[in-house]
């Protein structure tokens, strides 16, 4: 009789603990309050973005045409407390291939930025374009181009800014300009374009360029072969360089992820590196275990890594000084994995010596 009750006990505590995974995903997703009231069946559809009460979707449907593709761009708001159907809308894309579309919730507009290749005889141009739908309506406020040219150009979205980066043929330059998005007219402003001169030397990128946003600084990483391009720019006065420096490293340059001071925080193949950009001086630390993530916020790096069964929290100075190493949480797994779930016990903080 208590073998039963104690089979009983611990399926009540699984299906309590799946409904507790279930809901933390739910909430990491879509950021709703309680209570979790039901579930979306999203069937073609993307998420593209979520309110606290609102989930934005979208699709795509391609028809082939003699002069390339004609591409549909379903978008619409889903009410996620009953799972009603707000509003539906379309978009429509006229492209060589299937456009790339990328997506910015500011407010109650939402954005949907498209990069689309034209031939347009005897070149073949790339257009970007921005699409604003109200999400309280479904209702399109305003569609703008904000590029075309037939150079090599990309885009990249960060929070309610566009960064659209052009690339002169046969030169060592780059051209960035810097939109802003905001959810009144005229929704989409130009704020400034730079020159960035004797971008590789020559150029050859081996990688996606990197953007990363500051309060009042944007950090820009350009692979270049075997090196990598930083620029830090002040993004508050026309996007003028304040400092720039090659980053070369044995092991190679694998991903940047931010900036302290001066000092660019990297990852060189087994190790978390720092490169000062005015001294030029390099450290690097060792990643004990696995990396989780790497963070940077004031003047000091943030590193978790899970060695074993631990996760270890490093804080790390711009100098490379390690000022804090100590282990936040860990799990003991099962004596017996028979019959019983895996416990996991957060330990206490402990400084390491």
């Amino acid at each position: 009789m208590s073998g039963q009750f104690i089979r009983k006990a611990l399926l009540i505590a699984v299906v309590i603990l799946a409904a507790l995974d279930g809901y933390a995903i739910y909430m990491y997703a879509f950021g709703s309050p309680l209570p979790y009231i039901g579930t979306l069946s999203l069937g073609p559809y993307q998420v593209a973005a979520a309110s606290s009460s609102e989930a934005i979707l979208y699709y795509e449907q391609s028809v082939p045409t003699r002069y390339g593709l004609i591409t549909i761009i379903g978008v619409k708001g889903v009410n996620m407390v009953n799972g009603k159907t707000l509003w539906v809308t379309k978009i429509m894309s006229s492209s060589l291939a299937q456009p790339l579309i990328t997506f910015s919730l500011v407010g109650s507009e939402l954005f949907v930025i498209t990069y689309e290749d034209h031939v347009q005889p005897p070149l073949i141009v790339t257009t970007i374009n921005v699409t604003v739908i109200n999400t309280l309506t479904g209702i399109i406020t305003n569609s703008t181009t904000i590029a075309i040219t037939p150079e090599i150009i990309i885009f990249n979205v960060v929070n309610n800014h566009v960064y659209v980066l052009e690339f002169p043929p046969s030169t060592n330059s780059m051209v960035i300009t810097y939109y802003r998005l905001s959810n009144s007219p005229p929704y989409v402003t130009l704020s400034w374009n730079q020159t960035l001169t004797d971008v590789c030397g020559p150029y050859s990128t081996t990688g996606n360029i990197g953007i990363h946003e500051g309060t009042k600084y944007v950090l820009m990483t350009v692979p270049c072969n075997k090196t990598i391009h930083v620029y830090l720019l002040n993004r508050a006065s026309g996007g003028g360089v304040v400092r720039s420096i090659f980053i070369t490293s044995p092991s190679s340059v694998a991903r940047i992820y931010g900036v302290i001071n001066n000092t660019v925080i990297y990852l060189c193949g087994t190790r978390i590196c720092g490169t000062n950009m005015v001294t030029n001086e390099t450290w690097s630390i060792p990643i004990m275990g696995y990396l989780t993530s790497v963070t940077t916020y004031g003047d000091k790096a943030i590193v978790l890594m899970m060695n074993d069964n631990t996760l270890i929290m490093s804080t790390v100075a711009p100098n490379g000084t390690v000022l804090m190493d100590r282990a936040i949480w860990s799990y003991k797994p099962p004596w017996c994995a028979r019959a019983t779930p895996w416990r996991y016990t957060p330990s206490a903080p402990v400084q390491s010596t």
